[in-house]
């Protein structure tokens, strides 16, 4: 295949997974409202369910609370009450959550229902970060270990018996 059709070919699939991102994204499949929406009237979702993805500022094992900030514009702080004890004894301040339940108390406080952890504190990120650094350069390795970059026509070659 020449370079030309070839370099047409990977630009119109780029375009179309680009494409296809976009008009995935564009459509709005969220029924819970948002921070911005609450940050507006946040009298007129009390009672109404929500989900939540927020950064834990503080845990109260007495009280089985914690206080998450959410949101980027605007961030508003949230006392989320009715929290398992399994999860404030996982969680730490720095850490991840996603919380689901009901607003109350002109949106500042969410009684619970469900609670996901997504990271712990900041030492999980990095984990994370390493994790799959390490995997990408063991995956690179072994492609590379195998076959070998032929510059000139832009194609992967089998290096031949090793």
């Amino acid at each position: 295949m020449k370079r030309g059709y070839r370099l047409a070919a990977i630009y119109l699939l780029v375009c179309a997974a680009v494409g296809l991102c976009v008009l995935y994204a564009e459509a709005d499949r969220w029924t819970y409202p948002d921070t911005e929406e609450i940050a507006v009237e946040p009298a007129a979702y009390d009672g109404q369910q929500v989900l939540l993805f927020g950064d834990v500022e503080s845990v109260d094992r007495a009280s089985q609370r914690l206080v998450i900030t959410a949101g980027t514009d605007p961030e508003l702080e949230f006392t989320v009450e009715s929290v398992p004890e399994s999860v404030t004894d996982s969680v730490r301040e720095g850490g991840s959550i996603q919380v689901f339940g009901v607003l109350a108390e002109q949106s500042t406080v969410i009684d619970a229902t469900e609670i996901v952890v997504d990271y712990r504190d900041t030492t999980d990120f990095q984990y994370v970060y390493v994790a799959s650094l390490l995997g990408g350069l063991l995956a690179a390795g072994i492609f590379l270990w195998h076959w070998q970059v032929d510059v000139r026509d832009l194609t992967f070659v089998p290096r031949g018996d090793r």
